[in-house]
């Protein structure tokens, strides 16, 4: 879609860009591995000691991670993303969510540990929050507009916790 079309149909951009999906499979097979064995195990036990409710955690834990990786599957064919912030929301490539369906967005800025990251959390309960690389983007002037349309959440000073999990990790 071309930059007349999204205008026509979602309003005025105010501020676009091209962002990097930095996604790479890095996890050794070794921490799979262990990691099943240690969900199986627990699982296993679970059963035998009729803990039922610690057996639907597991299985809360390994659905949760087979989605989670069934989107990085999806991020990692494509390396450039289109951002748009538009007058009736923001667009994704061709994914558009509009100002109602966004509860709040909080910029993480440290460039000395190149983290350059805007969070926008969801109304949706199965999407709760999406993250933009701001990449050389200037935030003060990101934040300018999105204040017009959302709350800004200025509690929120690091980056989200599975992010650091992944980045320790490599996932």
């Amino acid at each position: 879609m071309d930059k007349k079309e999204i205008e026509e149909k979602y309003g005025k951009i105010l501020k676009n860009w091209s962002f990097s999906t930095e996604y790479t499979e890095k996890t050794s097979i070794y921490v799979k591995i262990i990691g099943l064995l240690i969900l199986g195990a627990s699982f296993i036990y679970s059963i035998f000691s009729e803990n039922y409710l610690f057996s639907m955690i597991i299985f809360l834990i390994v659905f949760i991670y087979y989605f989670e990786s069934s989107k990085k599957i999806k991020e990692k064919t494509k390396t450039t993303n289109d951002f748009y912030i538009l007058e009736d929301g923001i667009l994704i490539d061709e994914e558009f969510f509009d100002w109602d369906s966004i509860k709040e967005f909080y910029i993480i800025y440290y460039p000395d540990e190149k983290i350059k990251k805007i969070y926008f959390k969801l109304k949706n309960i199965l999407i709760s929050r999406i993250y933009i690389n701001i990449e050389n983007q200037n935030p003060n002037k990101i934040r300018e507009i999105l204040n017009q349309y959302i709350e800004e959440n200025l509690e929120r000073k690091y980056e989200h916790v599975s992010d650091r999990i992944e980045k320790f990790f490599k996932f």
